[in-house]
């Protein structure tokens, strides 16, 4: 699964069984069904693995 960053606060459900609170400015893998959702309502941002690695560089 890809990496996303939570551009705001948002409930989903990744199993379509439970529901998860996203936190704004969290990073978490996605399932494709769920970020095809969460891109397209803007709640999310595909976090690029060169990205990914400056920030725990830091």
């Amino acid at each position: 699964m890809k990496e996303y960053k939570n551009l705001t606060d948002w409930k989903g459900s990744p199993t379509g069984a439970e529901t998860f609170w996203y936190r704004k400015d969290e990073t978490q893998p996605l399932p494709e069904s769920l970020a095809a959702v969460a891109l397209k309502e803007k709640w999310v941002s595909e976090v690029k693995p060169a990205a990914k690695a400056k920030a725990e560089d830091k």
